[in-house]
């Protein structure tokens, strides 16, 4: 357990060392051919423009590692050694944590370092650590975002474990899940048999005819979306975490908001245009990041004994990738809104 709690805090580090460049030059990671704004109000349906969010933070993520705690032969006391040298230079004053976190094998004593760990990163309620329990994926996510997002202007740190917080219980006990800032979802396997319930208000007639059509489809359904496993609920709970604790800091709803009210403003098919943009650019850094993760971490021994490791490893930096797309993607937008209003002043 140590080595592998070793690579998880190698990842997150290098993950988040990376995002925080990124965040100091977002205009830079969206590349439009001309103005970005113009191309929504106009008849195209496929935006022109190039992403240029660089994924190697990816792969370097995993690079680091390959000869280190993923060598057989590889002694806890030189991997410690190293690790702090290099990787943990982004979690820097954090290290006596770290030191029970990896190397301590009494769950009580990881979990007090986990709980020292988000004090120190100013993210700890008692109330979340419930939620997050002993998991270090978890605490690894919350802590990196709170780590890259410190010092920057404008940020709202002290809201994030609230938000966090709530983020978590809508998750566990609505049926409606956690709402993200694009209006999709992400539901718990407890509530997604909801998903699949005919409406009360079909008529008695017509339900048997539903039921009757649908019945095998329903149940195949209901087996394989309400599958309750470990993997589902980690990568759920990183995913959340990410997703409620960069929209707080970064106000990304408000930005959201602002620019979909525009474009609901123009016509109805504008606001469509901008939600099925906003969707796109987000699944596209998404799924490049966590292709490259999760191939590379799953042709690695030790992360196939513990294939968690690879998807968290893989949600973490798929979900960074995804609200840096997005944070990028409105920024250029309010770019665009800003020289727009300004040339109107001038002429």
């Amino acid at each position: 357990m140590s080595s592998q709690n070793g690579a998880v805090v190698s990842i997150f580090g290098q993950v988040g060392a990376n995002m925080s460049k990124s965040l100091g030059n977002l205009g830079g990671l969206l590349n439009p051919d001309g103005s970005l704004l113009q191309q929504l109000l106009s008849s195209q349906t496929t935006p022109n423009i190039t992403l240029g969010l660089t994924l190697d933070f990816a792969e370097e993520s995993i690079e680091t590692l390959l000869g280190q705690a993923l060598n057989p032969v590889y002694q806890l006391v030189d991997f410690l050694k190293n690790l702090f040298k290099t990787e943990l230079v982004f979690f820097q004053g954090l290290e006596q944590q770290f030191a029970v976190i990896i190397g301590s094998k009494i769950t009580a004593d990881r979990k007090d370092a986990i709980k020292d760990l988000l004090t120190a990163c100013k993210c700890f309620t008692q109330e979340l650590q419930q939620l997050i329990g002993n998991e270090i994926n978890s605490a690894m996510s919350l802590t990196t975002i709170m780590r890259a997002l410190d010092g920057m202007a404008g940020v709202k740190l002290e809201d994030v474990p609230k938000s966090v917080e709530a983020a978590l219980m809508a998750y566990l006990f609505t049926k409606e899940g956690y709402k993200t800032i694009d209006g999709s979802s992400i539901v718990s396997p407890v509530h997604l048999t909801d998903l699949f319930s005919l409406p009360p208000d079909v008529s008695s007639g017509d339900l048997s005819k539903i039921e009757s059509y649908f019945s095998n489809e329903l149940k195949q359904l209901k087996s394989q979306f309400s599958r309750t496993t470990g993997e589902t609920y980690m990568r759920d709970s990183i995913r959340i975490i990410v997703e409620s604790s960069y929209n707080t800091a970064r106000s990304l709803e408000a930005d959201y908001q602002t620019v979909d009210s525009y474009a609901r403003g123009k016509s109805t098919d504008i606001e469509k245009k901008f939600v099925s943009w906003f969707k796109g650019f987000s699944a596209m850094a998404e799924s490049a990041a966590m292709r490259v993760v999760e191939l590379v971490t799953h042709g690695i021994s030790t992360f196939q004994t513990n294939p968690l490791i690879a998807a968290a490893a893989g949600t973490f930096a798929g979900t960074v990738a995804r609200k840096l797309a997005q944070d990028a993607f409105l920024d250029v937008l309010m770019a665009d809104f800003a020289r727009a209003g300004s040339a109107k002043t001038t002429t």
